[in-house]
């Protein structure tokens, strides 16, 4: 190996460490000034500002609304199905057997209607759900961002839990705005 190549192989071991000494120390003075400097942040809990609200009690007066009203079709039309089961059972040996083959072939179709409008509600009633919590969503972050700008926090984080945990396992330091929000949300609306 020629001289030259081991002077660049052993230049090009020595820049990696000294590289990575050069990047660190860079990012640490960078980073220093950020450590020094106050950091606000705050929590909200929007499942409490969803129950809090005015606007948040009729949205979720408005989705039961909504729910019940398809409950009531589903009720009548599983009513109706067991009425003909009823009606089947009791009738069942008086009919021929092509009458009897009839009206079960009639109440599956019945019973296979039934599914399809129960799954077609259920699919509704999660759009609504979707639609009415999107709408108060953009809402409460605008109300959030509004406060969070005034009061000059840097960070708003939920810390509501939907089911699958929060997104803040511990907060000593933050302060929780989820009244605040609240009274704010509740003076936009009128």
């Amino acid at each position: 190996m020629s001289k030259q190549k081991m002077w660049f192989r052993k230049a090009s071991l020595l820049a990696s460490p000294l590289m990575t000494l050069l990047l660190s120390s860079f990012l640490v003075a960078i980073a220093a000034p950020a450590e020094t400097a106050e950091l606000k942040v705050a929590v909200i809990d929007s499942m409490k500002i969803i129950e809090g609200t005015n606007a948040g009690k009729k949205m979720n007066e408005s989705l039961k609304d909504y729910i019940a009203a398809r409950q009531k079709i589903l009720d009548t039309d599983a009513d109706d199905l067991k009425k003909r089961e009823e009606e089947l059972s009791v009738q069942g040996s008086a009919l021929s057997a092509q009458a009897r083959q009839e009206r079960e072939n009639a109440a599956r179709l019945q019973l296979t209607a039934y599914q399809r409008k129960s799954q077609q509600f259920n699919q509704e009633v999660e759009e609504k759900k979707r639609n009415l919590l999107q709408a108060f969503t953009r809402r409460l972050e605008a109300v959030t961002r509004r406060i969070a700008e005034k009061e000059q926090y840097a960070l708003v984080l939920d810390k509501a839990d939907r089911g699958t945990g929060t997104l803040v396992a511990y907060s000593k330091n933050a302060v929780d705005l989820t009244d605040q929000v609240i009274k704010d949300f509740d003076k936009e609306a009128k």
